[in-house]
């Protein structure tokens, strides 16, 4: 009762008692994946869950038992790190034919003409186990099992590929262009020093979103990275929200005389949409910057870099309301963060009259990378690849996107307008700025992982 007293009122005109009742009778917490992308949880994890199963209930032999749950083990093993390791993608993101037909990237992904000689045992394995799978599993099912598996490998491959075209971005960096990673972090829920449980549901959050900015600096060998923070009290997490604080940052790298950029994230509908790509074409007019390529990385892939400092984020915030302080304003968001190295963060306010809705475009979940050209046949439209520089793109010129912008047959296409938002707030300005060393200093396999040690141990312990 003390649930339904806080949410009656919060929300007065919410749901009536007894069907508020009805919904949280059966409340169940679904299951954590704990970071874990849903790819490996589905095609992967759980799988060899499934096989685990069967073999557990093999009874004939339990030596043979002992061997087949070994088997498993390994494969899974390979599959998760050793396979991945294997794979080769050189420093600039390109990929060369390998003698081994599983560990040739070129082959994945169909555009490899060579022989391969050579076939890798540890990958053999998976053969193997299905191959003895057949002898106490239905057909069907070994097959299906199979097929799951060989989908995670394909999976793991090209993670691989587009995990490496980051820092192949980093060592094609120049005085004029940027490097952006984006991703919106769990909206920041309001908090104090003494709360009780009950207090915390029927809330809502700030929505926050981060936009992560890499550039050259004069005279120095290292690389610059600011973290812009946008918070928004609607907690609307949208392409909306997405492009206006792009239109923030943006508007702030043309004064600095940022000619380039080239875009990181995932493909969540926050940014991997029909309106992005079609606002995205009118940028190189309101900002005069060029967009040379954005990947979309599968969702939990490949941005460890935001994440943690999402992570640090949330530890400040932690930080701040158990020396006791609230959370209950954006602006007490701005307090309990204003310290960290490189972070920028500020209040906007999207003005959503200018939004609009727009036709899906065929083929978008296929894509991977775009690229946007300001001069030829197709500028101000785009070229759309289902992996950065490998096979033929599809072509979308301005005239497909007048015919997206159409709400119906026929009728008049909608205006594109700049999204400045309704409000900017000021900016906290860091005390120290955020340095970190280029990749080729630092050696391909590396560069994630010293850029995060960098990151952490700046921020907690100096």
């Amino acid at each position: 009762m003390d649930l339904w007293r806080k949410y009656s009122q919060l929300f007065p005109n919410g749901v009536k008692r007894t069907t508020f009742m009805a919904k949280i009778k059966n409340l169940r917490y679904k299951d954590d994946l704990g970071g874990l992308c849903p790819t490996c949880s589905d095609y992967g994890y759980s799988v060899f869950a499934r096989i685990l199963r069967h073999i557990n209930s093999f009874t004939e032999s339990a030596t043979k038992k002992r061997d087949l749950i070994s088997l498993a083990e390994a494969v899974r093993c390979h599959l998760k790190r050793g396979f991945e390791e294997e794979l080769v993608v050189d420093f600039v993101g390109t990929i060369t034919h390998d003698n081994c037909i599983t560990h040739c990237l070129r082959h994945a992904f169909g555009i490899c003409e060579d022989s391969h000689n050579l076939e890798c045992e540890a990958c053999s394995q998976l053969f193997q186990l299905s191959q003895q799978l057949r002898d106490f599993i239905p057909e069907l099912e070994v097959n299906d099992i199979e097929a799951r598996l060989l989908f995670w490998m394909s999976h793991q491959a090209r993670k691989k590929y587009l995990a490496q075209q980051f820092n192949a971005a980093l060592s094609l960096l120049d005085m004029n262009g940027a490097v952006i990673l984006c991703d919106y972090k769990m909206k920041i829920l309001k908090r104090t020093a003494r709360e009780k449980k009950a207090d915390w549901y029927g809330k809502r959050g700030f929505a926050l979103h981060t936009i992560l900015v890499i550039t050259k600096q004069e005279n120095n060998s290292k690389l610059q990275v600011r973290a812009f923070d946008h918070w928004s009290e609607d907690g609307k997490q949208n392409i909306f929200f997405t492009v206006s604080s792009f239109d923030v940052v943006l508007t702030q790298l043309r004064q600095e005389g940022i000619q380039w950029v080239r875009c990181f994230s995932d493909n969540g509908a926050h940014y991997h949409g029909s309106a992005l790509m079609a606002i995205a074409c009118k940028w190189y007019r309101w900002y005069s910057i060029e967009i040379r390529g954005w990947n979309f990385f599968e969702a939990g892939e490949a941005k460890s870099i935001v994440d943690t400092h999402h992570a640090t984020l949330s530890q400040a915030i932690t930080r701040y309301v158990r020396i006791g302080n609230d959370i209950i304003k954006g602006t007490d968001i701005e307090k309990a963060t204003q310290n960290l190295k490189g972070t920028y963060i500020r209040h906007i306010k999207p003005d959503r009259s200018k939004q609009i809705t727009v036709k899906t475009i065929k083929g978008i979940s296929n894509w991977h990378y775009i690229e946007w050209p300001i001069t030829g046949l197709y500028a101000g439209g785009f070229l759309a690849y289902e992996l950065p520089g490998i096979g033929t793109p599809d072509f979308f010129d301005s005239k497909k996107l007048t015919q997206v912008l159409a709400k119906g047959k026929g009728k008049v296409p909608q205006k594109l307008q700049q999204p400045i938002p309704q409000l900017i707030g000021d900016s906290t300005t860091p005390h120290q700025i955020w340095e970190i060393n280029p990749p080729e200093k630092l050696g391909s396999n590396d560069c994630y992982s010293a850029f995060l040690l960098h990151y952490v141990i700046h921020n907690f312990f100096v």
